[in-house]
């Protein structure tokens, strides 16, 4: 199977599985929020999940700047954090289930 599918086919979804849809990304760093910026694991798995759910760049640009807000500039992980999230949301745009460097 290609690492591209068809982007129609995920729009044409009618059971809904595409919202559940998150592509696989395999990259050389990693894409957790630091527990020396955000301490609660709680709260971590919350922002986790929401930046999954983020359909558009501007829900994932409000959730980033709300973490902003909340625990002060973003260190280098959380910024790899949010990148990687921006990535993975263009991925499931156009089809791209894996992603492998």
């Amino acid at each position: 199977m290609p690492i591209w599918g068809s982007s129609s086919a995920l729009k044409g979804d009618r059971d809904g599985m595409s919202a559940l849809w998150i592509p696989e990304l395999n990259l050389p760093i990693a894409e957790l929020l630091p527990s020396d910026y955000v301490q609660s694991q709680a709260v971590r798995l919350d922002i986790y999940a929401r930046a999954a759910r983020c359909r558009t760049d501007d829900e994932l640009e409000e959730l980033q700047d709300e973490t902003q807000r909340r625990f002060g500039p973003l260190p280098p992980a959380a910024s790899n954090f949010f990148a990687i999230a921006t990535l993975r949301m263009s991925c499931r745009e156009c089809g791209i289930m894996p992603l492998l460097t």
